[in-house]
């Protein structure tokens, strides 16, 4: 039985700066049979550290299919990502994990709407990822994003790919003369939009865009347990025991980070 307390040495591989405070990190465990038999589904998290600084519970930002390395897309916010924002490739770092629920699985007859906010969008990049490959297949998917000004746009190289394969709509809270698309919240796209009240919707990004998101969503026609959400917690040991991440009688990271809505709409300041 793997233990989830052990950390395993992995190995920077690449590393792309997507805006000025984050950076995607493609990684690989140095024992490479472990890093073959690693399987995930999009929307868990690893945790990532470096001894005698600490660990980070960061969403995996690359398909699960991809069996030779992963990716990991982490924002400049705290001791630990400050150190790895250090790193340079062919530094080695520790990974724990997988861990967590992920996004629910796609089926064929699914009409799919994501929604991300901010840096949010790595984390549901995965799904875009498969879909764009024909690794999974579903009646429609539409993607709305939104984030503050142009400098912190991230995933900018797959947007021509997903404009054409998907339904892509971005929205910046600020824009200027280079931004030609919409300027305002992302509740804005997301009235103006056709969206089937039969739809599953995938929500990330900050806490306090999800009440009017999910509000949207609901004026839509859309069912509490179409309504998925990735929760943001201050994740610690990732198996439920340290109790940092608890959320009601609910832990995010051994329960989550992905909820049904209506797993939580009751609980107070989950949302």
């Amino acid at each position: 039985m793997r233990n989830p307390y052990l950390a395993e040495e992995a190995v920077i591989n690449k590393i792309t700066q997507e805006c000025s405070d984050v950076k995607t990190y493609n990684i690989s465990l140095l024992n490479k049979k472990k890093q073959k038999e690693i399987i995930f589904t999009a929307g868990q998290f690893f945790m990532i550290g470096l001894p005698g600084i600490g660990e980070s519970a960061i969403s995996i930002s690359s398909s699960p299919d991809i069996k030779d390395s992963f990716e990991l897309t982490i924002r400049l916010a705290g001791k630990v990502t400050k150190a790895l924002n250090k790193l340079k490739k062919g530094e080695r770092v520790f990974i724990r994990g997988p861990f967590g629920h992920g996004w629910p699985e796609i089926k064929k007859e699914d009409d799919i709407v994501l929604i991300a906010g901010g840096v949010g969008l790595p984390a549901i990049k995965p799904i875009l990822d498969d879909y764009c490959h024909g690794r999974i297949s579903c009646k429609n998917i539409q993607l709305f994003y939104g984030t503050t000004n142009i400098e912190k746009l991230v995933c900018v190289r797959y947007y021509g790919l997903w404009k054409k394969e998907a339904h892509l709509c971005m929205t910046l809270d600020k824009g200027d003369k280079r931004w030609k698309e919409h300027v305002g919240v992302i509740t804005g796209i997301i009235q103006k939009a056709k969206i089937s009240a039969k739809a599953k919707a995938f929500v990330i990004g900050p806490p306090i865009m999800y009440k009017f998101v999910i509000a949207e969503l609901k004026n839509k026609g859309l069912k509490d347990e179409n309504i998925y959400v990735s929760l943001e917690r201050r994740m610690h040991c990732g198996v439920g025991v340290c109790q940092h991440c608890a959320c009601g009688h609910l832990y995010t990271c051994k329960d989550g980070p992905v909820f049904q809505y209506s797993q939580i709409k009751d609980i107070p300041f989950a949302i």
